[in-house]
């Protein structure tokens, strides 16, 4: 089945943030929407529609993230240290 015009769309721009992270280190380029430093004190994610592209600092309430690692699944919830030491 082939990908609607609104598909190819976030199709392309999630290959263009995953290029620019193998590339460079950082998601981020040119006609992107800005992804933003992750902060474990006030987390933000990346939400991927195909009517919007943007980062979301509701998503763990939105999808109860506390109510999922209160049922076992703690990695859900966070926050979350950075994987590497920050400078």
């Amino acid at each position: 089945v082939p990908l609607t015009d609104a598909q190819q769309r976030l199709s392309t721009t999630m290959i263009k943030y995953w290029t620019n992270f193998a590339a460079h280190g950082d998601p981020n380029g040119e006609g992107l929407p800005a992804w933003p430093k992750f902060i474990s004190s006030s987390p933000q994610y990346m939400t991927f529609r195909t009517d919007r592209v943007a980062a979301d600092a509701t998503f763990r309430e939105v999808h109860k993230c506390k109510f999922w690692s209160e049922q076992g699944w703690a990695n859900l919830y966070g926050p979350y240290d950075a994987p590497f030491p920050t400078h």
